[in-house]
């Protein structure tokens, strides 16, 4: 089913550009919940880390963040 498959909760990753719309904002001043209905799980550090992110930590350019969304709002989010 097509449909279901859409709704279905996918995990990406995201790295933030130079010209990404979060460099120096916090997760909760980016919005990326209530705009994109996505939320991010974690804040990649070095090859095999995987940390919690803090909520008061300000996107940095190179971040290298995991999101969990529906597929739709992957895309939005990502591109």
């Amino acid at each position: 089913d097509t449909e279901l498959e859409k709704r279905e909760m996918k995990l990406r990753q995201m790295v933030i550009g130079s010209d990404s719309p979060f460099i120096g904002k916090t997760l909760i001043e980016s919005r990326i919940r209530d705009h994109y209905n996505c939320m991010v799980i974690g804040l990649e550090e070095g090859k095999e880390s995987l940390s919690p992110y803090n909520p008061n930590r300000k996107f940095e350019e190179g971040d290298i963040i995991w999101v969990v969304g529906e597929e739709d709002d992957l895309q939005l989010l990502i591109h």
